[in-house]
């Protein structure tokens, strides 16, 4: 699936490098972000687990749209780790349906995680650890296996703020502090609105 994503994403970053004479660096990136960065993050809480020379392509792709546009973004390991600590806040707080919600993770108190209290011990509520010593590599990188890690690094003050008025309600400030970015509207909608209809039947003509 990795692989499918990579050369989809490669064939649009191509079509990018064309038009990159025509665009100022601000409506590259944002080309980017819509068109290319969004199929890469497509489902990535299922493969976020598959293994880094796969995991590389999508990462080589992004740095190339930087070259080519002149711009910087977060960290596409990062976003994985957003998208799946969102996903763990929706189980938490009952909003998904079905099979979903058999992965519900487990919270349990910091004292129940080591039996000393040391410099190093967890505080506030944690993720239950699935994975084991003997789990294999790609359940340990998969949601499972990752989120209790991307759990603790969230600040206790925005865990405590999740428990009390809900878990959805920190979403945005859990996935601000993972990016390292501050979650804006996008101005001038009517601008990035064209913007977008124009690269879309330019990527079709060209494709056709």
């Amino acid at each position: 699936m990795v692989n499918h994503l990579a050369v989809k994403a490669r064939k649009r970053i191509g079509a990018m490098s064309r038009v990159r004479h025509l665009l100022d660096s601000p409506n590259l990136k944002t080309i980017y972000l819509m068109f290319i960065r969004s199929i890469m993050e497509y489902n990535s809480v299922s493969w976020m687990g598959a293994a880094e020379s796969h995991l590389n392509k999508l990462d080589k792709i992004q740095l190339s749209a930087q070259k080519i546009g002149s711009f910087d973004v977060e960290s596409l390991q990062c976003r994985k780790d957003a998208a799946a600590f969102s996903l763990a806040l929706k189980l938490l707080d009952g909003k998904c349906r079905g099979e979903l919600n058999e992965f519900v993770p487990k919270l349990i108190e910091p004292l129940r995680l080591c039996k000393k209290r040391t410099r190093n011990s967890l505080e506030g509520v944690q993720i239950a650890p699935k994975a084991k010593a003997k789990s294999l590599d790609v359940y340990k990188r998969g949601f499972h296996g990752a989120l209790p890690k991307i759990w603790s690094k969230i600040p206790i003050d925005i865990i405590t703020k999740g428990e009390h008025k809900g878990w959805l309600k920190i979403k945005s400030d859990c996935v601000d502090f993972l990016t390292g970015t501050s979650t804006t509207k996008i101005h001038k909608k009517q601008k990035t609105s064209e913007l977008y209809k124009c690269f879309k039947i330019w990527l079709e003509n060209s494709q056709s």
